[in-house]
């Protein structure tokens, strides 16, 4: 029986650390063999949230890109603020599961990042250190685009 507790112990930490593997760092993904990007395979809803949230990026990125040519701080804040953390309050169920971690990562970055340009305006306006910011989202977004494509599950 001394023996067995063990085993027991072992057999569940393997089945634990799979299953936290399977279901927070893998995603629902593919590789097809003439692209490079990785398919992340969810539901037409949740995949058309994602769209609409890289959207959102695109029209906050455009409007901060707009308020440091005005030299007006409160657009370039509300734009960062839009898509910011507040952003990702309203996930999908079963969005998350389906993203592989280094989108997660990205994603959340890029949220952090637009919260940091936010905060930097708010305590002061500096034009050259806010297109330095936004060219760091703009990275995020390039390298979300490289690395992965979205494929609506049958």
């Amino acid at each position: 029986m001394k023996k067995f507790i063990p085993i027991l112990l072992i057999l569940s930490l393997v089945l634990n650390v799979f299953l936290v593997y399977f279901f927070m760092f893998k995603g629902e993904t593919s590789i097809t063999e003439n692209d490079t990007r990785i398919a992340i395979h969810t539901s037409y809803s949740n995949k058309e949230f994602v769209m609409k949230e890289m959207r959102g990026f695109l029209e906050s990125v455009r409007d901060i890109n707009e308020g440091i040519l005005q030299k007006n701080p409160e657009k370039i804040i509300k734009a960062a603020e839009k898509s910011g953390g507040a952003a990702t309050e309203h996930v999908p169920e079963g969005l998350l599961k389906a993203l592989p971690m280094e989108f997660k990562k990205l994603g959340f970055d890029t949220h952090d990042q637009f919260d940091q340009l936010a905060k930097s305006v708010k305590k002061q306006f500096n034009k050259d250190e806010a297109q330095q910011q936004v060219n760091k989202i703009l990275y995020n977004c390039t390298q979300c685009h490289q690395s992965f494509k979205f494929e609506v599950k049958p």
